[in-house]
């Protein structure tokens, strides 16, 4: 199987979560995708952020209805810092066997990648995927320090750019649908009594209504 790895903070998690979910399954030729709620992300300030217990909740309540998606706690249940290269490693012990796995980042997320712990060490461990987000393109790739040692050769696959990594993998670029919901947006609209509906599942409202989420 074709499996892709989606990580985040989900924070809550939201429609245009999903839909990007969806469109890079589709794009992608994905079998399924594993979603990975963070536990204790090492870029994100604590304070902005819910327990992960919750945030494992509503993702688990987003995809429920959806065989192609899967919820995994390995960070939730990991105490400490969560970082993406002890995730992917975890990940891959996992579900490598007989399965091709494909870490699915944004753009945005991507040009930061020298920052993150072991960076060239995670892109020789798996696939990347990297989506779209407005206002960044693909080619700004070009800035991210290292990546200039460790490329193999570019090919085009079914009219998308494909660059290999030395010495197995590749970063694929999709181009997915832009949209304009965020959580950010959404816990501002919550801490001001402004309706969520069609923000997000509505199970996923439900809970954060129950539960008096993101209103202190």
């Amino acid at each position: 199987m074709r499996i892709g790895i989606l990580g985040g903070t989900f924070n809550p998690i939201h429609n245009c979560h999903l839909a990007v979910a969806e469109e890079t399954l589709k794009k992608a030729s994905l079998d399924l995708i594993l979603f990975i709620p963070s536990g204790n992300p090492p870029h994100k300030e604590e304070k902005d952020i819910i327990r992960s217990e919750d945030r494992h909740e509503m993702v688990l309540l987003a995809t429920r209805k959806d065989p192609r998606f899967k919820v995994l706690d390995l960070e939730v249940s990991r105490p400490g810092k969560s970082y993406s290269v002890e995730t992917i490693r975890e990940v891959k012990s996992i579900y490598e066997e007989k399965n091709e796995l494909f870490f699915i980042v944004g753009i945005d997320a991507f040009l930061e990648i020298s920052t993150w712990k072991d960076a060239e060490l995670l892109l020789s461990l798996c696939n990347f995927l990297v989506i779209s987000r407005p206002g960044f393109s693909f080619s700004d790739i070009n800035k991210v320090p290292f990546l200039k040692r460790i490329i193999g050769r570019r090919e085009e696959v079914s009219g998308s750019i494909r660059i290999s990594i030395v010495p197995n993998y590749s970063i694929s670029f999709v181009e997915v649908s832009p949209c304009l919901i965020s959580s950010t947006g959404i816990r501002e609209k919550l801490r001001k009594g402004r309706s969520v509906t069609g923000l997000l599942p509505g199970s996923v409202e439900s809970y954060i209504m129950e539960k008096k989420l993101y209103w202190r």
